[in-house]
């Protein structure tokens, strides 16, 4: 269903996916849009660590973990509770 949203004279054009506070959405409201990208971002930083291992402490590779992992893995959780 195609719906014609005006503001004043002028035609507002559809967005069918957009990214809002990092978490993407697309116009059927279904989360794949959402982890593909997420899936993605999480196995590169799972290789860059991987990658890694064998030359680090356990403490930089805590740090590496919780720069890679932790913010998109986190953010929705976050947004989560502030959405209850």
């Amino acid at each position: 269903m195609r719906v014609d949203t005006r503001y004043g004279n002028k035609l507002i054009s559809t967005a069918y996916n957009t990214k809002l506070i990092g978490t993407y959405a697309n116009s059927t409201l279904s989360w794949a849009t959402h982890i593909d990208p997420t899936i993605h971002k999480l196995g590169t930083a799972y290789y860059a660590v991987k990658s890694v291992k064998p030359f680090m402490s356990q403490k930089t590779l805590r740090m590496v973990n919780h720069a890679y992992f932790y913010p998109n893995v986190n953010q929705n959780n976050i947004l989560a509770e502030h959405s209850i």
